[in-house]
């Protein structure tokens, strides 16, 4: 919401400057190492959630400052060098004081430090905004600071107020307590504090580079646009680490990464409705995975309530209503006032609130509605969890086995891995195969893995597959590949049938493998031999397989049949029909109008001899020859249609 006053103040991007990630700036700490409750009253700050508790942010460099002896001051937390003298110019109107720094040169003000008329500009929202230090009021700004003439009121700053409407004020920020407001561009006569990059060719590296504002867009007092060029605005000089492109990250578990700072958020940005300033604390420091739309794997404490520079980090000042950054991918981002968890000092009864209307940070009761004020939303912060490394479940090796050139056992795997915090995992091939190439590409939570060995080649082979989660995280897998040597199984049929398969197969030394085995019209199964098998009714089952082998059917003609015969029907004979162990006595022999060589009894049986069958023994209409002689040794015959020839 739009406050015109100076008694709501905002620490807009102020005290924007960096936090960690693979980011691209890092957010100081505030400053602010006491803690306080809802009265004012000092408390111990373990486990409190406060910004004196959290301490979130890149520690000061102490010393923080030092001075140049020449007229200038460098901040070695964020590289900036600023007059010495906060209080060369007076008081002057917005375009007076942009004009006053941008002219600022060796000569004036005490310089004697080369600097010409360029180099100096009027800050913007953030750079004023780094000087704070929420610890202290009246300066609010680090103690054995050596500044001089340092006024305990408002100073201008280069960024205008980017609200329709209001584009004629600029933000003014109240060195007294660091309230940052928006004034009137003619009207208001605030302070002016000129500030420049460092002019050393490789200056010490600044822990906490101050980002830019956002702001691109130049407006002029009367608050019409104007071209940016040679104004010295915010949206001129674009001072600050650029913002990275995209802004944010949608982790798509409840969390949205900023990939300016490296914090982590909440992407809903009103899961917990108005609260007073306590139970906001209370909320964001319990917050865990399965609340909020969480998937996130963090657990309560691993949360907490933004201090004011984390929470004005997320300001754009080019936007408004709200002022977060184009194409952010929050949910229910309010555009009203948020809690911080930084006390105001000078007013310990009261916390700082950022407003995401506009930018604004104004302070507010800590006791809230119940203590005669109002309750605001809540946006939780955390850093990034320590990342989890991804686990492949297959543990630490796999054995394979194959044939030799992949036939017939292919190489076949599937490797799956595990990740807690959701990163997307790519495989590949760490160790590479002696013997073979393996190959694993791809990403995901599983992957195939192909594996082809050296032409001919039988014997142990093995590689190591690797996954990465992207974040340093690793896990790998040792591929053991046994490559057999393979026979080949041929077949052969003698007689009229059929064998299942009935082509060359090859296997694997030590397997066996069955056959199907079928006599053709008119015939049996005479026998099945080869690779040390054994038939059983109509199936061949060979025993391990050892070398090249080949399983010979034979099949005869069925000219002789034992109805009764509990072990074989069929006989290519009629001698060979009788002198089987399981015809026995009182059973019938069958045979087709045929004519046999010779015939003798010897057994001491009685059986029935039946010729003159046609070829499906349906009827026996015909005559059985027999041709030489019919010898009786042994038992006896009752014989119909067969003849002696």
């Amino acid at each position: 919401m739009k406050i015109v006053t100076c008694t709501a103040a905002i620490t807009l991007l102020l005290c924007l400057s960096p936090v960690i990630h693979a980011s691209t700036i890092q957010l100081p700490q505030t400053g602010q190492t006491k803690c306080f409750d809802t009265a004012g009253a000092e408390i111990t700050c373990a486990g409190t959630g406060q910004d004196g508790d959290k301490l979130a942010g890149v520690v000061w460099p102490d010393p923080r400052f030092t001075d140049n002896a020449d007229g200038s001051v460098t901040d070695k937390l964020t590289g900036l060098v600023w007059l010495k003298n906060a209080d060369c110019f007076g008081v002057q109107s917005w375009q007076g004081a942009l004009s006053s720094a941008n002219a600022l040169a060796d000569g004036a003000c005490s310089l004697s430090d080369g600097s010409v008329a360029g180099d100096w500009r009027l800050p913007n929202a953030v750079e004023l905004g780094s000087l704070v230090d929420l610890g202290r009021n009246i300066p609010a700004i680090p103690q054995l600071h050596p500044f001089s003439n340092v006024r305990n009121d408002f100073y201008w700053l280069s960024s205008s107020d980017a609200t329709d409407g209001y584009n004629n004020y600029a933000w003014i920020m109240d060195i007294s307590d660091g309230y940052l407001i928006s004034g009137d561009k003619i009207d208001s006569t605030p302070y002016l504090w000129p500030v420049r990059d460092s002019k050393v060719v490789s200056p010490p590296a600044a822990t906490a580079q101050p980002p830019q504002t956002g702001q691109k867009s130049c407006w002029d007092s009367g608050g019409l646009p104007t071209a940016c060029a040679g104004t010295g605005q915010d949206g001129d000089k674009l001072a600050g680490a650029a913002w990275p492109d995209p802004r944010f990250t949608n982790n798509g578990n409840g969390t949205v990464t900023d990939n300016l700072t490296g914090l982590v958020w909440l992407t809903n940005a009103n899961c917990f409705g108005l609260q007073d300033w306590q139970i906001a604390l209370n909320s964001a420091n319990a917050l865990a995975s399965g609340a909020c739309s969480l998937n996130d794997g963090s657990q309560a404490g691993d949360w907490r309530l933004p201090n004011r520079k984390e929470m004005q980090s997320l300001i754009d000042l080019e936007n408004s209503i709200p002022a977060l950054p184009s194409g952010h991918p929050f949910t229910n981002a309010q555009s009203d006032y948020y809690w911080s968890s930084s006390s105001i000092t000078g007013s310990l009864d009261y916390a700082w609130i950022v407003d995401i209307y506009d930018g604004y940070a104004d302070y507010a009761l800590k006791s809230g509605l119940a203590g005669g004020g109002y309750d605001y939303y809540v946006w939780p912060v955390r850093d990034a969890l320590p990342n989890s490394a991804p686990l492949i479940s297959e543990g630490e090796s796999v054995s394979v086995s194959i044939s030799k050139d992949g036939v017939p056992t292919p190489f076949s795997l599937t490797l799956h891995a595990t990740d807690a915090d959701n990163d997307t995992l790519t495989w590949s091939i760490s160790g590479a195969a002696t013997n073979g190439t393996a190959v694993a590409s791809g990403s995901g939570a599983s992957v195939s893995i192909s594996y082809t060995p050296t032409t001919g080649f039988v014997g142990s082979d093995s590689f190591i597959v690797q996954v990465s989660d992207g974040k340093g995280g690793l896990d790998s897998i040792t591929v053991n590949v046994t490559i057999n040597q393979t026979c080949v199984v041929s077949t052969a049929i003698i007689g009229s049938g059929s064998m299942t398969p009935n082509v060359p197969q090859i296997f694997n030394i030590g397997a066996s493998t069955t056959f199907a085995v079928s006599a053709g019209a008119g015939y049996y199964i005479a026998g099945v031999s080869g690779c040390g098998g054994t038939l059983a009714g109509n199936s061949y089952a060979t025993g391990a397989l050892s070398a090249d082998c080949t399983v010979t059917s034979e099949f005869k003609l069925t000219q002789a049949k034992v109805p009764a015969n509990s072990s074989r029907t069929d006989f290519n004979t009629l001698q060979e029909a009788y002198a089987d162990p399981s015809t026995l006595n009182g059973m019938t022999i069958q045979t087709r109008v045929v004519t046999f060589n010779g015939f003798a009894l010897d057994r001491d049986i009685s059986i029935t001899i039946k010729g003159g069958y046609d070829s499906a023994f349906l009827l026996n209409t015909g005559v059985t020859g027999v041709a030489g002689s019919l010898t009786i040794q042994n038992g006896s015959a009752v014989v119909e249609n067969l003849v002696i020839l």
